[in-house]
């Protein structure tokens, strides 16, 4: 009666420990530990980092939707085309504020929600676009009114025109 109450017991705990453990492998990341990441691994190691705004929706993207340049103008257009295969955080960096309505270097970067430990080239993509995004048709930032007021702000402030300039006078 001891022996297979041990059994029991024993098996009890392990079938728990196993569904513990998925649970816990099952958790994806949260916006403020991709903004986290995003901030340590992508905006802090830049030389531009106190002249670019950096946005994100506040929710992850999930397979299917497909973010995109608001203009497709160049001829490797469809590689900047990307489709979520699994949920991701998806960020904007617009590396120049002040030039807000032409395309100049902006970036889109994918955090991949399931990777417990995102680098770059493992779990974090980045593209090198030249125009604010579009998701699922849906132009966001366009505008350096949306862009200022914009709750998706997740680091840096429009830059006064004399803020980069002595930036670069500093360098």
């Amino acid at each position: 009666m001891k022996n297979s109450m041990c059994i029991s017991l024993v098996i009890s705990l392990i079938t728990f420990g196993c569904a513990f453990q998925k649970a816990w492998s099952d958790d994806l990341l949260t916006r403020d530990q991709a903004i986290s990441i995003l901030i340590e691994q992508v905006i802090n190691p830049d030389k531009n980092k106190d002249n670019m705004m950096v946005f994100g929706p506040q929710s992850q993207l999930q397979k299917g939707d497909v973010v995109e340049p608001a203009f497709l103008s160049t001829k490797n257009s469809d590689e900047l085309i990307y489709k979520i295969q699994n949920p991701k955080w998806f960020f904007w960096i617009d590396d120049n504020p002040l030039n807000d309505m032409f395309v100049h270097t902006t970036r889109f970067v994918y955090i991949d929600s399931k990777h417990p430990n995102p680098t770059i080239g493992d779990g974090i993509i980045i593209k090198e676009v030249g125009w604010w995004p579009k998701i699922n048709g849906q132009q966001l930032y366009r505008s350096s009114s949306e862009r200022t007021n914009s709750p998706d702000r997740v680091y840096g402030s429009r830059p006064s025109f004399r803020d980069i300039l002595r930036s670069r006078d500093a360098k």
